[in-house]
C-alpha cells in the first residue's frame, strides 16, 4: 500500500515539473527570470528539465511492436482499414485517416 502511495507522490511531481516547464518555455522569459519570479531554484528546475527529457528517452527506446493479423471471417465488414483492441478499448482506422490522428491515437493506446 505504502509503496503504490508513493508511487502516486512520485507521479504528482512529474506531472507538477511537466507543469512547471511547460510554463516557463511558453512564457517567453528566460529560464533565471522565471524561476527568480516562482521562487524556484535554477538548479533545481534544471534537474528536473533533464530528468524529465531522461524519462522520455527511455520511454521512446521501450517501444514494442506487434504483429497484428486480419481475421476477415471474425470481424464484421464497417469499412475500417484496421481495427485495434486493447485494454479494453477498440479503434476503428477507415481509409483516408489523417496520420496526425493515428499516431495520437496510437500513442493514447501505447500509455494504457
Amino acid at each position: 500500500m505504502e509503496h503504490s502511495l508513493q508511487r502516486l507522490n512520485a507521479a504528482q511531481r512529474v506531472q507538477l515539473w511537466v507543469e512547471r516547464i511547460t510554463e516557463c518555455r511558453s512564457s517567453g522569459k528566460n529560464v533565471r527570470t522565471w524561476c527568480r519570479e516562482h521562487e524556484i531554484s535554477e538548479k533545481t528546475y534544471y534537474y528536473w528539465q533533464r530528468k524529465l527529457y531522461q524519462q522520455m528517452i527511455t520511454t521512446a527506446e521501450t517501444v514494442r511492436f506487434a504483429e497484428i493479423t486480419c481475421q476477415e471471417e471474425r470481424v464484421p465488414n464497417t469499412g475500417a482499414t484496421a481495427k485495434i483492441s486493447l485494454s479494453g478499448a477498440t479503434v476503428e482506422i477507415y481509409p483516408g485517416a489523417d496520420t496526425q490522428m493515428i499516431r495520437a491515437i496510437l500513442q493514447t493506446l501505447r500509455s494504457c
